[in-house]
């Protein structure tokens, strides 16, 4: 059969098992990195096309059996989706077993300085009281964790505050100043700041995808021509920006949360609102599928740390 034409009774022979290897090759790039489903690859690939003519179309593009088609973009979401409702149910039924029970695992998206600064704070003293749970962290941008928690493929994130999508809620935990990184004997360690001093000293930046970067950027060409502002290095790691500060590379910009991860040769300056804001951040959590209970006690246990300042 090929995938020439729907037909709607054919719906009632798709297969999570075909779902699941669909949404793997798009994730892995590959139909050999999908045999971390524990089946073999050719498989995968019957499984994928099976599913083609089952819908009737193509969701990889012809010639190219890993670029996926117009048509499985559309479906992508809808089959992310599916299978978190499955995995809703699975954890449901763990919760209902475990009768209470504190246990189990979970997934948190963030960014890499919330990684670095809040998260571990906030898992250690979660685990200190709950030896049963694991944790796994993935590291994205902003709207990519958004995505991540739309699709199930993370419980909740910590990020910086951004709009909702229908489907996610946010909760605020803490405001941090954006902070300029120097050597103690830098000339900036003095005297005022303001964007045109920024902008002639050799700048290491968060990623150009930034927030950050991007409205720094548009307060230093505010100041000074665009050519004269002098980038000298985009890293995300905000624990890699200090570090190429201490080795004398220029001063860097850096979210506030990260201070703690200065050396004592190194001074975090607040800078002024009139050049960058403070950012508020906390947890973006899902309001539309069921929540463990695992998930739902680390939410409540950390959003009461913030409040009485235990993370500080």
């Amino acid at each position: 059969m090929k995938a020439s034409g729907f037909e709607p009774h054919h719906i009632q022979s798709v297969t999570l098992q075909q779902i699941r290897c669909f949404v793997a090759v798009v994730k892995g790039g590959s139909y050999a990195r999908a045999e971390g489903l524990g089946i073999a690859q050719p498989a995968v690939s019957r499984a994928v096309m099976r599913l083609e003519d089952i819908l009737g179309a193509k969701l990889f593009e012809p010639g190219e059996r890993t670029k996926i088609s117009a048509f499985g973009e559309k479906i992508l979401p809808e089959a992310s989706r599916m299978l978190g409702m499955v995995e809703s149910l699975k954890r449901l039924a763990q919760d209902e077993a475990g009768k209470g029970r504190i246990a189990g695992e979970v997934t948190i998206g963030t960014k890499s300085v919330f990684a670095e600064t809040i998260l571990p704070k906030l898992i250690g003293a979660f685990r200190k009281k709950y030896r049963r749970v694991s944790f796994r962290i993935r590291c994205g941008g902003g709207d990519e964790l958004l995505g991540m928690l739309r699709t199930g493929d993370i419980d909740i994130a910590v990020s910086h505050e951004r709009p909702c999508p229908d489907g996610i809620a946010y909760k605020r935990l803490w405001s941090f100043p954006r902070l300029l990184v120097v050597p103690r004997d830098h000339a900036l360690a003095k005297g005022s700041l303001t964007a045109r001093r920024l902008a002639e000293a050799d700048l290491i930046l968060p990623g150009r995808d930034s927030q950050t970067f991007a409205e720094l950027m548009r307060k230093l060409s505010e100041a000074v021509s665009g050519e004269r502002i002098r980038r000298g290095i985009e890293i995300t790691s905000a624990a890699a920006q200090i570090a190429y500060v201490a080795q004398g590379w220029g001063v860097a910009v850096i979210d506030g949360s990260a201070e703690e991860l200065l050396t004592p040769a190194l001074l975090a300056r607040r800078l002024p609102p009139n050049i960058l804001a403070e950012r508020d951040a906390g947890v973006f959590y899902p309001t539309q599928r069921y929540a463990p209970n695992v998930v739902r006690k680390f939410v409540e246990e950390s959003c009461g740390r913030s409040a009485r300042g235990d993370d500080e």
